[in-house]
């Protein structure tokens, strides 16, 4: 996923082009949520099936925890996509934006 999406939303170069511009950084960001977004939705039925185990270890009252039961019922299987997709991008969007103002404007705040 990564090589496909580097051919369409082309990384900079070096470290110093990488926030040159606030439109690259928003193409950086683009890039790296599509990529942790498709490993999240791809890892999401594991850590279901993990949580489920741990719950009936627990002594919870949740007995479905193979994996062929998260697949049968689709709507547990994708259960908190959005959110770790929301949270995932919001980091990587406000940690990018807030180097490359510290970058523009850094002299002025006295950061190096």
């Amino acid at each position: 996923m990564t090589e496909a999406l580097e051919e369409y939303l082309p990384p900079a170069n070096s470290q110093e082009e990488q926030y040159k511009s606030y439109k690259q950084v928003l193409k950086d960001s683009t890039r790296e949520t599509a990529i942790k977004s498709v490993g999240i939705v791809a890892s999401n039925p594991f850590r279901v099936v993990a949580i489920r185990q741990i719950a009936s270890i627990a002594g919870g009252t949740n007995t479905d925890t193979g994996l062929k039961d998260v697949i049968l019922s689709p709507s547990d299987m994708f259960a908190g996509v959005p959110a770790r997709i929301l949270f995932e991008a919001s980091v990587i969007f406000i940690s990018k934006s807030l180097k490359y103002l510290c970058r523009e404007n850094g002299d002025q705040l006295g950061i190096e």
